[in-house]
């Protein structure tokens, strides 16, 4: 798995602190987790679901009404 995080980790080699890189859009980011990364929880996509909002490529709207959708809109329904 090519990845390029960076972790300091103890002599067992459990995580103390890890870096990984978040590329979104044109910008870039720096995760940074002390412990032991719990990436599968709702925490983490809630973040990259706000930075891709934020941050990702515009989106083409499909019709004009398409650009009346208030921010906070696009988050209701995210999450079943």
């Amino acid at each position: 798995l090519p990845t390029s995080a960076w972790a300091l980790v103890d002599g067992a080699g459990n995580s103390q602190v890890g870096f990984w890189p978040l590329h979104i859009g044109e910008e870039r980011f720096v995760l940074s987790v002390v412990g032991i990364p719990r990436l599968h929880q709702q925490a983490f996509t809630d973040l990259i679901w706000v930075l891709m909002l934020r941050y990702g490529a515009p989106a083409t709207p499909s019709t004009p009404a398409a650009t009346d959708t208030r921010p906070s809109d696009l988050l209701q329904g995210a999450h079943p």
